[in-house]
């Protein structure tokens, strides 16, 4: 934060550190103490171990729908927390979600920035991805940040996972700003119509613009989530290894090696031709004047000779 808010986000920020380290879930980051700096404030966090989702992304594209469903119920499992101790995590997006090698999911940054940004414009400096998911009933000052909020950018970030992109990936923050204010996130029977039936019912729910119509609390949630999708964080063990293993030579293409003997015999006929020491059979339009001996016909003493 700037030096001009250090001296009031710091109580603020000492009690978010408090508050969540009372967190007794695997699914949270935590924070271990503020630090002053010469440009404001500095929030020390424990490093976590693994890659974020955005990493994940970038490299493999979108993710299969079981490894979905599993992120969504640990990521269900930390709000659940974070709404028992009266935080909302107010930044939940894809670089905010790491995968460790254990199969654990944890969201990092939690309740932070709805302390630092309390009301969201894109005045406020950040990257496009911040807006991701941005739930409509933000853009309204008077509207605090809620459970709702951040189960709305819960959906939109499972969406990204299933389709492969953000739910509006106009490259600007204003351009996401007025999407998630005025546009219905698009269909994920359109988007991605590979997705169980019930697991892309759960996730749009959680996109309704209306808060009121999505569900209460990732409480409540997580009971229709894991009687639903049930619980496999040894997909998430093995989705990870194959990330970590090394990237294995590539194959050669089957067919390639019939392919460059063929190049290979063209290349000494027409060698062979072009030294005078075989004849290729003439083709077309141009064999029927050979065959006649009509106008155009090579003469026969031109042709060259046959191999003897």
């Amino acid at each position: 934060c700037s030096p001009s808010r250090a001296g009031e986000l710091h109580p603020r920020l000492h009690d978010l550190i408090g508050t969540l380290a009372r967190a007794d879930s695997p699914q949270l980051g935590r924070y271990t103490h503020c630090e002053p700096t010469s440009t404001g404030l500095a929030l020390i966090s424990p490093f976590v171990e693994g890659p974020t989702l955005a990493d994940l992304l970038i490299r493999r594209g979108r993710f299969p729908a079981r490894v979905v469903a599993e992120i969504g119920r640990q990521a269900l499992l930390g709000l659940a927390t974070l709404e028992r101790l009266g935080v909302v995590h107010g930044d939940l997006r894809s670089a905010n979600v790491r995968l460790k090698r254990d199969g654990v999911v944890v969201l990092v940054d939690g309740g932070l920035r709805p302390l630092l940004h309390p009301v969201e414009t894109v005045h406020a400096g950040l990257p496009a991805d911040h807006y991701d998911g941005i739930a409509p009933e933000l853009l309204n000052k008077l509207h605090p940040a809620t459970p709702q909020s951040h189960l709305y950018a819960l959906g939109c970030l499972l969406w990204q996972l299933l389709v492969g992109r953000p739910v509006f990936p106009g490259g600007s923050p204003l351009v996401k700003l007025a999407s998630h204010h005025s546009r219905t996130p698009p269909q994920l029977l359109d988007q991605a119509p590979e997705t169980p039936p019930r697991l892309r019912e759960l996730v749009e729910s959680l996109m309704r613009p209306d808060p009121l119509q999505r569900p209460l609390s990732a409480t409540q949630l997580l009971t229709i989530w894991e009687s639903t999708c049930g619980a496999a964080p040894a997909l998430i063990r093995q989705f990870r290894r194959e990330f970590a293993a090394p990237v294995p030579l590539r194959r050669q293409v089957r067919g390639s090696r019939p392919m460059a003997g063929l190049a290979a015999v063209a290349l000494l006929l027409v060698t062979l031709w072009s030294a005078g020491r075989v004849s290729l059979p003439v083709v077309g339009r141009d064999a029927e004047l050979v065959e006649n001996g009509g106008e155009g016909a090579a003469p026969a003493d031109s042709s060259p000779a046959n191999l003897a």
